[in-house]
């Protein structure tokens, strides 16, 4: 089959891609998405995430290798392997980020990412309950804070305020700064997802096709062009081909793994892996970022953790309030509290982002809460500078990548986490909220100096998963997507998902990722030209007589002229259109981007050689016709002409019919009257520009 644009990824972006392109019902959507769709009630319940991550229904569970930042360490990087992505099981926390990070990408060298370019995309997506500023009310994503408070947070925020931090009601309106109750992406208790409020309407929309399962292999890339894609399902290899654009939002580790088993890399490395390189890019996998953070933990002397609440008869009750009322512990993110604070006041903008969590996890990382009251404050660098790398292992789709992460690499990482810990322990220090701490579980009161709290950092922390930047977007020899997000060097192929940023937002990073498909998407309806107008355009461009005119030096054609010829007619318009698609067209109506025309001159005199056309509708039947002057007939272009014809319909497994002799006046002047043409001398019609007729003209037959 054939489409307009196929999507690689139905996670946050690609959800929004699917449902905002297919708003116009004259464009038609491939969504092809690797996991399956869940139907499990946890997907709806905001605690459901503590289940989800880790679960390899859910889960892509990649893990990093030994990082040498981490004395060789290895953690999990939880990816969603489900219909939605990530975002079906995330922790729900809505961070825009701050402006400066925006106007940085546009400092970089990105016309359009500027903080007020941007802003209107982040409205755009939500509907912001209770919050006015600088925020949207009719968005498709539902953003509160939560609906029941707690007592820790309360403590937290208040201690926070008496150290001289401000209390922020709503950090996304432009200043980031303070602390209070987080913004997550629930409504009336229930997640609010990308599955449900982008694509649940666009699913039923007969121009979006949606495949699950379908595990996407390589690119399909001809001539310098992306032209659909390989993927497999349900066992079987199948081919989508598009039109106008294939689209990447794989995410930040598989959307770099597609490109580069589809040639696309660093030339070295794809050789090294047993693959032919088709463009040098040695950016793609690199410049991979993550907040990582560090968890410290205090025990709670009164019952008012999530701790308690989610054991024994106190779980049931829970379960019953969340299933009569969608209300209690169950429909609360796992992190209530924020606060986005300066390590130091020389910094102009927050460098430091706190989770206050009224919960805390036993040893190891089972994700299993703890039996006794218990509190987690979990702190990271909002703009890390250390950089890892995700690349392929082998030219085996099913390998999963290597990913590098190298959390530590930098010292000023380093320097802020052990600052943020020590921030952390003042606050809980100061009354009311060390009114409510027993004493410090982790890292514990014999961790003072900052030599034993880095140590501390490198044998406990782990990712917030948050991870991004692999095809990083800019203009250097680095940059993988240009400020349009389309790939350098490949046409046809763009990347829109968390991968593109080329640096990490100022917080958690869906809101971001959300607002890159947002804005994404309007660039690609943006970008969408007809084919005849790119026709037309690429004419103009290379002062041509016709867009596909092929110039015969001689009066035949050897097998490098015709090579020449197929080149030419792709450049100019099967590339833009290729002969090997069927467009699925409205019953008895053809478009002018459906015909295919070649045209064969002798370069010396200028005279016509010959013609043809490839017409392609919604049957595949109609006939395909052939007819070249006696000039041509004599000179012995005619029939390579007619092959070359021929072989390119049965590529595409189009009936073709050779009319080589016996071509009637009546017949030649019939069907090209429908094309528009005049009749003219012993070639029975000819156009002096097909080019303006198959440009303007829309022909029904």
């Amino acid at each position: 089959m054939v489409y307009d644009y196929i999507i690689v990824g139905a996670g946050s972006a690609g959800c929004v891609l699917a449902s905002r392109l297919t708003e116009d019902p004259q464009i038609n959507v491939l969504l092809l998405e690797a996991g399956q769709e869940r139907h499990s009630p946890l997907l709806s319940v905001p605690m459901g995430e503590v289940l989800l991550m880790g679960n390899p229904r859910y889960d892509w569970c990649f893990i990093t290798e030994p990082d040498p930042t981490l004395n060789q360490r290895r953690l999990q990087i939880p990816r969603g392997r489900l219909l939605g992505g990530s975002n079906a099981i995330n922790g729900l926390i809505f961070v825009r980020g701050q402006p400066d990070d925006f106007d940085g990408w546009s400092r970089m060298g990105n016309p359009g990412w500027s903080w007020d370019e941007v802003l209107p995309y982040f409205k755009k997506l939500e509907t912001a309950v209770n919050l006015r500023h600088n925020r949207g009310s009719d968005g498709p994503i539902s953003v509160d804070v939560p609906r029941e408070r707690n007592p820790l947070c309360d403590a937290f925020i208040e201690s926070a305020r008496q150290l001289g931090y401000p209390y922020n009601e709503d950090y996304n309106d432009g200043n980031q700064e303070g602390v209070g109750y987080y913004q997550a992406t629930h409504h009336n208790g229930k997640r609010s997802s990308v599955k449900d409020r982008f694509l649940r309407a666009a699913r039923h929309r007969p121009n979006l096709t949606l495949q699950t399962d379908a595990r996407v292999t390589r690119l399909l890339l001809e001539q310098g062009r992306c032209v659909g894609v390989e993927y497999l399902r349900q066992g079987k290899t199948c081919h989508a081909r598009c039109r106008q654009e294939t689209i990447l939002s794989a995410g930040t580790i598989q959307s770099p793994q597609l490109l580069e088993l589809s040639g696309i890399g660093a030339s070295s490395l794809l050789a090294q892996r047993g693959i032919t390189p088709v463009q040098h890019l040695p950016g793609v996998g690199e410049n991979f970022r993550d907040h990582f953070a560090v968890r410290m933990k205090w025990r709670i002397n009164a019952p008012i953790t999530f701790n308690e609440r989610t054991r024994g008869l106190a779980l049931t009750r829970e379960i019953v309030r969340y299933t009569m009322r969608q209300s209690g512990v169950l429909s609360l993110p796992v992190a209530l509290g924020f606060g986005f604070l300066k390590s130091s006041a020389s910094e102009p903008f927050p460098d430091l982002q706190f989770h206050l969590s009224p919960a805390s996890y036993g040893p190891g990382s089972t994700r299993r809460l703890d039996s006794q009251p218990g509190m987690t404050i979990g702190i990271y660098p909002l703009r890390p500078a250390s950089q890892g790398a995700v690349h392929i292992r082998s030219r085996d789709p099913f390998t999963a990548p290597d990913i590098m992460p190298r959390f530590l690499e930098e010292e000023s990482d380093r320097q802020r986490l052990v600052i943020g810990m020590h921030i952390a322990r003042e606050i809980v220090k100061r009354s009311p909220l060390a009114d409510y701490v027993s004493h410090e579980l982790a890292p514990g009161d014999g961790y003072t100096s900052d030599e034993a709290l880095l140590d501390y950092i490198r044998l406990n922390g782990d990712t917030s998963y948050h991870p991004v930047g692999t095809c990083r977007m800019g203009q250097d020899a680095l940059a993988v997507v240009d400020h349009r997000l389309r790939v350098h060097g490949i046409d046809g192929l763009r990347v829109v998902d968390a991968s593109i940023m080329p640096t990490m937002v100022s917080g958690n990073t869906n809101a971001a990722s959300l607002m890159i498909a947002e804005k994404g998407a309007d660039m690609i309806l943006q970008d969408r030209i007809s084919v005849t107008e790119r026709w037309r355009r690429q004419q103009q461009q290379a002062e041509m007589l016709a867009a596909t005119d092929i110039v015969i030096e001689s009066g035949t054609l050897d097998n490098h002229e015709v090579k020449q010829l197929l080149r030419q007619s792709e450049d100019y318009a099967a590339s833009l259109y290729p002969p090997e698609s069927v467009h699925m067209l409205p019953e008895s109506e053809l478009m002018v981007e459906d015909v295919v025309f070649l045209i064969a001159r002798d370069r010396q005199q200028g005279t016509l050689l010959g013609c043809g056309a490839i017409m392609l509708n919604d049957d595949y039947a109609e006939l395909k016709r052939m007819f070249v002057s006696p000039e041509a007939r004599r000179r012995g272009v005619a029939k390579k002409l007619l092959n070359m014809l021929e072989q390119r319909a049965q590529q595409a497994r189009i009936p073709f019919i050779r009319l080589e002799t016996g071509v009637s006046q009546p017949e030649a002047v019939s069907l090209y009257q429908r094309l528009g043409y005049r009749e003219c001398g012993p070639f029975g019609v000819y156009c002096p520009d097909p080019l303006s007729i198959f440009m303007e003209k829309r022909v029904a037959l």
